[in-house]
């Protein structure tokens, strides 16, 4: 059964201990990451993919809809308050779930199994039925053939995707480009490549070959990388 990828964004530390053991018990997630402030998880979302967020709303550095009015591509989310006033401006918000604290073990397996069964019942995104996508590349639209693309290279806040016949530049992140290309197609190397898997040539110990390109491949992208390239 594929876990959902989740964090948590509380700063109360007895509050987050509480997501983390259900968590652990439930065998249902994998967690990235357990935040106090909002801010760094701004920053951590901004290079990583996930499914799910546990939000608390009454934070000191953002509130909880502050933050999601600054988050892109949002995932599920499913808030966690004490406070049960704000519940209806959380789903006027649409988020997935209201759990007021304190929330029993049974409740909290109920919201993820309504995410999961939403999620899998939608198993095939829209990205994955379509054979193109679009991106805006100075002054005009550019659609791309996702075939065509060998890899895609992070420059600073630009992306440049080079595809078999042309290199296009976007000022688009990794995490936008990953929500918009096929899961099953592309896989992060670094944090500065993206490659699509059937175009790599070579494998090394420390980098790919993608039509005659060597990329380097992280340290921290190396286990994913190799569990799920090297069947």
């Amino acid at each position: 059964m594929k876990q959902l990828t989740a964090i948590i964004i509380d700063d109360e530390p007895l509050a987050r201990k509480k997501v983390e053991t259900f968590i652990d018990k439930s065998g249902l997630i994998d967690l990235k990451g357990s935040f106090q402030n909002p801010v760094e998880a701004l920053d951590f979302l901004k290079d990583n993919r996930i499914d799910l967020i546990f939000l608390d709303i009454r934070m000191s550095e953002l509130s909880g809809f502050e933050f999601l009015d600054k988050l892109q591509n949002r995932p599920s989310v499913i808030i966690a308050s004490a406070y049960e006033e704000y519940a209806l401006k959380g789903f006027e918000y649409e988020v997935d779930d209201y759990l007021l604290k304190p929330f029993s073990y049974e409740r909290f397996l109920k919201a993820i199994e309504k995410i999961k069964s939403s999620r899998d019942s939608a198993n095939i995104s829209e990205a994955e039925k379509v054979d193109y996508i679009t991106v805006k590349s100075e002054n005009r639209i550019e659609k791309i053939n996702i075939n065509s693309i060998l890899y895609i290279e992070g420059m600073r806040d630009y992306l440049r995707i080079h595809t078999t016949d042309k290199k296009i530049m976007t000022l688009m992140n990794f995490s936008t480009m990953e929500s918009i290309l096929p899961a099953d197609k592309f896989i992060r190397i670094h944090r500065s490549f993206m490659v699509a898997i059937d175009k790599i040539n070579v494998i090394e110990k420390d980098s790919v070959s993608v039509n005659n390109s060597i990329l380097p491949i992280g340290r921290s992208y190396k286990k994913q990388f190799f569990e799920r390239v090297i069947k």
